[in-house]
C-alpha cells in the first residue's frame, strides 16, 4: 500500500508542475499580447482570478480555455498542444 500511495504522490507532483509550466507559457503569452489578467479574462469569458490562478498553476487549465486562449494569444499551437497532457496528468493523478 504504501507504494501505491507514493506513486500516486509522484502523478501529482508531476501534475502540479505541467499546470505551473502552462501557467507560466500563458503569463508570458499574455504579458506579450499586452493584456492584464482582467483584459484576457474578459475577452476570454473567464474571470480575473480564474486567470491568475491559472497562470499559478493552482487549477487545472480546460481544454476549451486552453483553444480559446491559444487564438486569442496568438499562440500558435503552443496552449492547445498542452491539452493531450493535461489529460494524461489528471488520469494519472486520480
Amino acid at each position: 500500500m504504501e507504494l501505491d500511495s507514493a506513486i500516486g504522490d509522484d502523478d501529482s507532483e508531476e501534475a502540479a508542475d505541467l499546470f505551473q509550466v502552462i501557467g507560466s507559457q500563458l503569463r508570458l503569452l499574455r504579458e506579450r499580447a499586452g493584456l492584464t489578467q482582467r483584459k484576457l479574462g474578459d475577452r476570454l469569458g473567464y474571470s480575473e482570478d480564474l486567470i491568475r490562478s491559472l497562470e499559478r498553476g493552482r487549477r487545472t487549465p480546460q481544454p476549451e480555455f486552453l483553444d480559446a486562449a491559444d487564438d486569442l494569444l496568438a499562440a500558435g499551437g503552443l496552449l492547445r498542444a498542452a491539452k493531450e497532457e493535461v489529460a494524461r496528468a489528471k488520469a494519472r493523478a486520480r
